[in-house]
């Protein structure tokens, strides 16, 4: 599929591409930090507002606010503002981590498609 997005920064392009990829992030209920790893929502919630998370399913951000945060995430990048600097890195760590762990599934798929025989061979 063709994205008609255009981008003039490559910073602002690298951010857009995230929203094509199947990543999973999760929000705070408390605050504005999203995360790529549900155990990082989790010591966050520890450690920034002395709360147990009983589950990190009830934060998974769907996709109508990923879109969202994206936009202004993209915005605050198109504007070089300095008071965003957290907000970004926020994303991009979580992003990140996303991705990471998407990719980790994605490699686990190809294995289980390799022949028991073929993966002994390659052992």
């Amino acid at each position: 599929k063709v994205c008609p997005t255009l981008c003039l920064d490559s910073l602002v392009l690298q951010v857009h591409k995230f929203l094509h990829q199947d990543l999973t992030y999760f929000f705070c209920s408390d605050c504005d930090f999203i995360f790529g790893l549900p155990s990082k929502l989790k010591r966050h919630y520890f450690l920034s507002h002395e709360k147990i998370l009983d589950s990190e399913l009830d934060h998974v951000i769907d996709l109508e606010s990923r879109v969202d945060i994206s936009l202004k995430i993209q915005q605050h990048l198109s504007n070089s503002d300095p008071g965003k600097v957290d907000v970004i890195d926020n994303f991009v760590e979580a992003s990140l981590d996303a991705k990471l762990i998407l990719d980790e599934i994605s490699m686990d798929e190809e294995v289980e498609k390799i022949p028991l025989h073929v993966l002994g061979q390659l052992l």
